[in-house]
């Protein structure tokens, strides 16, 4: 089922003017955008769509009048950003004076500084490319905490010490150079990755323990969360190597015909336009992928019940059970509702996997606490190892 159109009514927010979101996703061959709208009467509306962004330089170029009066959110596919935690203490020699801003800055710049070739060391393996090419776009302080208490603002405390976690993000340059434009003071964003954003609203609207998988363009990404017999529930952020792709790729491979002509093949077979032989044989052929869709989510074992939203129509309906899990329809509409955000959706053009995907990182950003005056600090201090995101 396509939409042509979101309208989100957000509960307790009351913008004092219009506002505009554009939310880009970038994926491993292109991206695509969602410029989303809220109004003074708190509702968010999709204005407009970009399918295929081929080049993020000219379409940042096309669009940068624009980009100083929009706030904007880029989610990257997984494999295109590493970030690292730095987990760190202090202790503090004037324990009877409060902890002023200038002291808890100068411990992270310090942090950083000290650590920064190690920390990109790591990012830079994770990311497959040269230290040289492995670029500091994001920096953020996830967590305080004062004498072993976890609060938001350790500024006016008089501690003893002061551990912080400390998160850098790293992209490789290719990306980071489409990223300059934010360079400039006048243009700031906000900074996620896919499977974070997904993870983050999941959990937060959904009682643990829960999961969902996403059949996106090039990745299968499952997230939620599970029982863990030491913690409790840990977290569940996979991208496995199953995508929109397989089961055209499937067909095309044992037919020998291009693409285009597999999908076409794929989705007469789905709308059952073959002959009984014809349908037997394309089921024989799409058996060892299929397979291979639920052996990979069976590996993170996320439980009983699953959610799942495709790009791709896939040769099953829901509910449908296989190999002990559940799968069932993503519920787009309780999600936003469990978020505090009332929604009615028409036509967009896009499916639930597609709006799941895009709101994400919304939905991340507008609950997001990092914008606050420690982050700024530190990524103003940050600004000469090439971080984007400026204060």
């Amino acid at each position: 089922m396509g939409y042509d159109r979101i309208l989100i009514v957000l509960k307790g927010f009351w913008p004092k003017r219009e506002e505009k979101f554009l939310v880009v996703e970038v994926f491993p061959h292109g991206a695509r955008g969602v410029l989303l709208c809220l109004d003074e009467e708190r509702r968010l509306t999709a204005r407009k769509v970009w399918p295929q962004v081929n080049s993020l330089v000219d379409f940042f170029k096309k669009w940068q009048p624009q980009l100083a009066t929009w706030q904007v959110i880029v989610s990257v596919a997984p494999g295109l950003s590493a970030a690292v935690t730095l987990p760190r203490v202090f202790t503090r020699n004037h324990v009877g004076q409060p902890l002023a801003p200038e002291e808890l800055e100068n411990f992270l710049g310090k942090v950083v500084s000290q650590s920064f070739n190690e920390v990109r060391a790591e990012a830079s393996r994770e990311l497959q490319v040269r230290e040289m090419d492995t670029v500091l776009v994001e920096s953020s302080v996830k967590s305080f905490q004062v004498d072993g208490h976890t609060i938001v603002d350790p500024i006016g405390f008089r501690a003893k010490s002061v551990a912080a976690e400390l998160e850098l993000t790293f992209v490789p340059r290719a990306l980071y150079e489409s990223l300059r434009v934010f360079s400039d003071r006048q243009h700031t964003f906000f900074f996620t990755d896919s499977l974070r954003a997904k993870q983050a609203w999941l959990v937060r609207a959904m009682p643990s323990p829960t999961a969902a998988a996403i059949v996106g363009r090039d990745r299968l990404l499952l997230v939620g969360s599970k029982r863990d017999k030491k913690s409790g529930y840990s977290t569940i952020k996979r991208a496995l190597p199953w995508s929109a792709c397989t089961l055209t790729d499937a067909v095309g491979a044992a037919w020998g015909v291009s693409t285009p002509m597999a999908e076409k093949i794929y989705h007469a077979y789905l709308a059952g336009e073959y002959s009984p032989p014809v349908r037997l044989k394309l089921t024989e052929i799409l058996e060892p992928t299929v397979s291979s869709f639920f052996r990979e989510i069976e590996k993170s074992h996320p439980g009983k019940n699953i959610f799942l939203a495709s790009e791709t129509p896939l040769p099953f309906t829901m509910p449908f059970s296989r190999q002990g899990m559940r799968f069932i329809d993503l519920p787009l509409e309780s999600l936003l509702n469990q978020v505090g955000v009332e929604v009615s959706l028409k036509n967009l053009g896009l499916g639930k996997a597609q709006i799941f995907q895009a709101l994400a990182p919304f939905v991340e950003f507008y609950y997001d606490k990092s914008d606050k005056q420690i982050n700024h600090w530190l990524r103003r201090r940050l600004h000469w190892l090439g971080a984007v995101t400026t204060a």
